[in-house]
């Protein structure tokens, strides 16, 4: 079995002190999460190296994939890292921070805006 670990928004501390705030969405319109799912960039390494150093695995999506389809075994203290809804700061703070430290994670990108592009798309491209 394995666990895993959810994280919305990354950020340095002074931002997360001014509070709540709106986050531009590329759907054109602004997000606004609870405080609850900001964590601050240092506390987020804290994290990550303990894990690290710890001797936790970091799983990815094909690891998790053989194990519910195929019974394949995951290494002892194994986790998987997740970011929802992928805002700028995942690429802008934790993506660095993960491809330093060599840490799998996996990106949870909303895809309404595209699909409804491809719709849009659709439905005016004349036929050839």
């Amino acid at each position: 079995m394995f666990r895993t670990i959810v994280f919305h928004e990354i950020r340095p501390e002074e931002e997360i002190a001014t509070g709540q705030r709106d986050i531009a969405v590329n759907d054109g319109y602004n997000d606004r999460l609870p405080m609850p799912l900001y964590n601050n960039v240092q506390n987020f390494e804290q994290q990550m190296k303990w894990l690290q150093e710890s001797g936790y695995h970091f799983l990815t999506l094909d690891e998790i994939k053989d194990f519910y389809a195929n019974g394949t075994e995951l290494p002892a203290r194994s986790v998987h890292v997740t970011f929802d809804d992928c805002y700028q700061s995942v690429k802008k703070y934790a993506y660095p921070l993960l491809k330093q430290l060599g840490i799998q994670a996996t990106y949870f990108i909303p895809t309404a805006g595209c699909l409804k592009n491809l719709m849009h798309m659709t439905r005016h491209t004349p036929a050839l």
